[in-house]
């Protein structure tokens, strides 16, 4: 191809990226999109304060667990990784221990086996001394190999019609390879995993007021992130329904808000994430292009990639892109209104309150 051409077609390529990351136009300032009034709907809470069965509850392994040493009925080190409130109240504080224990712990084999380590997670105490009972399984298996589907192509390729006595000679390889072991995988500290509130749970909100903050801040701090996933697609960030700013990848927002619930999205044609933000709190989020999740620090993965330029370097975890990101431009902020949903008792004091509370 003409090296004009390729030129030509490299600018148009690059310019747009530069449009899908959101380069402002400089004859003016960024539009807003329109808000999205179904994110405003009100918020769904029970009369009585009860933490919802099925509320996700994230977890961190304070310590690796070794599958060459791990046995069924050994405890677990999963402790809280953050603190876990009700609305206002705190119920239990980050790095509280979790009640978890192995129930599988089986080694590598022949045959291209890999391991399995299979940890069960039970429940955790709160400030009070109450119960809460989880729901969780975490499973680390090891790698299976090549050795399965080389053996499958050596025997494959011993059809008597191309050779008559090639099955002899390609057997005892096919089977050398069917007996390689399988690979043995840990499980890393500082590995998250999620855990669900195992039936609603009635709270005695009085019993935990010894145990509160004594100065926590009016407000909460939520920090946005967006990953390095799905980069040159173009996205706002959207707070309630309304369009904060235009997001761009390795950007932050952050913001202080009020008590209260709230619901972001970085595409709004996708399920907003719901939280809320407590006094003195400070909740930290991460998004692709589509999707908003809170963020588990520790984690390493595509999303958590453009920290460090350097394609052979290690990859740094999501706490390291929330602080080397760059703030978002001020001429990408549409709005800062950002204030608490309402707030709608449930019709049926049976049904279950939202996912996160």
């Amino acid at each position: 191809m003409d090296p004009r051409t390729l030129a030509l077609l490299w600018f148009c390529f690059s310019g747009t990226l530069a449009l899908g990351q959101g380069q402002t136009d400089p004859a003016g300032p960024r539009k807003a999109p329109p808000i999205v009034p179904a994110m405003q709907a009100p918020v769904q809470v029970p009369g009585s304060a009860t933490l919802a069965d099925g509320t996700e509850v994230m977890l961190r392994l304070a310590a690796s667990v070794k599958i060459k040493e791990a046995k069924v009925g050994d405890t677990v080190a999963f402790v809280l990784y953050h603190d876990l409130h009700y609305r206002n109240v705190l119920l239990a504080s980050a790095g509280q221990s979790v009640e978890a224990q192995v129930v599988d712990a089986a080694k590598a084999r022949w045959a291209s086996r890999g391991s399995k380590l299979a940890i069960e997670i039970t429940g955790l105490k709160l400030l009070n001394g109450q119960a809460l009972s989880l729901r969780g399984y975490s499973v680390r298996r090891g790698g299976l190999g090549n050795s399965v589907r080389v053996a499958d192509s050596a025997i494959e390729t011993t059809s008597d019609i191309v050779c008559g006595g090639c099955g002899s000679v390609f057997a005892p390889a096919a089977l050398a390879f069917f007996l390689a072991p399988g690979s043995n995988l840990d499980m890393k500290e500082d590995s998250g995993s999620p855990a669900y509130v195992n039936g609603n749970l009635v709270l005695d909100l009085a019993s935990f007021r010894p145990f509160q903050p004594k100065e926590a801040s009016a407000q909460g701090m939520v920090h946005v992130v967006r990953g390095h996933y799905g980069w040159p697609y173009s996205r706002d960030l959207y707070c309630n329904g309304i369009p904060l700013v235009h997001l761009n990848a390795n950007h932050k927002l952050e913001l202080r808000l009020n008590p209260g619930y709230y619901r972001f999205a970085i595409n709004p044609k996708k399920t907003p994430l719901q939280i809320y933000v407590a006094p003195g709190t400070d909740t930290k989020l991460i998004t692709t292009y589509e999707e908003i999740a809170e963020m588990r620090e520790q984690d390493r993965s595509l999303n958590s990639g453009g920290v460090n330029p350097n394609p052979l370097a290690k990859p740094k975890s999501e706490g390291d892109l929330l602080k080397h990101a760059k703030p978002v431009d001020r001429a990408d902020i549409y709005s800062t209104d950002c204030s608490p949903l309402p707030e709608q008792l449930e019709a049926n004091p049976s049904a279950t309150a939202s996912p996160r509370q």
